[in-house]
């Protein structure tokens, strides 16, 4: 069994205006457009579905409406996961889904080797939510990360610049080139 790091393109401000935002349509949208995947991951994870029970729902719900976050610190990824994905582009992962071991610190060094050392994997893996947003991180393996504007500029800069990228740093690339031209950041979701 491998692990894989998903990676979305998604607006750093609506992301800060949607958690803690108090925004109940919003909300209702999330869980509305995903009822069926959150209905299964409650399944796996043993949870009810019912209304007001501790599950993946009313973790949404505690991260959109400013509740406190009082339930298991994995429902918050898992509703992170869902956050993310509603308004956020999912981006070419084949490079990095599946993998195993070190991969991500092997192809950290291709980074730094090409000058975008500022690019840190383990960063978009585990480096917990993006600026102004408030999430639990769980601490079970899965996790999230982000990297930001000023790393995107950065590692765009050197990594246009290089030449005989391996195809997990030319994935990098477009990742860069996606949200650098949309104005946006990049979410790691990693899994297991």
């Amino acid at each position: 069994m491998g692990q894989c790091l998903e990676v979305y393109c998604i607006e750093h401000q609506w992301l800060k205006d949607t958690i803690d935002s108090g925004q109940d349509a919003v909300r209702r949208a999330i869980s509305g457009r995903f009822r069926s995947n959150i209905y299964r991951d409650n399944d796996w994870n043993d949870l009810s579905n019912d209304r007001g029970a501790p599950n993946i729902f009313e973790a949404i719900r505690d991260l959109i409406m400013g509740d406190p976050r009082d339930l298991d610190d994995h429902l918050y990824w898992y509703a992170f996961k869902y956050i993310v994905n509603f308004n956020g582009r999912f981006l070419d992962n084949s490079q990095f889904c599946p993998f195993r071991g070190d991969y991500l610190g092997d192809i950290g060094e291709e980074l730094k080797g090409h000058g975008a050392g500022a690019l840190d994997l383990y960063s978009l893996a585990w480096g917990g939510s993006p600026s102004g947003t408030k999430v639990p991180q769980p601490m079970d393996g899965v996790n999230f990360g982000r990297w930001e504007a000023a790393e995107i500029k950065d590692g765009l800069a050197a990594l246009s610049a290089a030449s005989d990228l391996s195809p997990a740093c030319a994935s990098v690339l477009e990742w860069l080139k996606t949200a650098d031209e949309r104005g946006h950041i990049l979410v790691g979701i990693h899994t297991i």
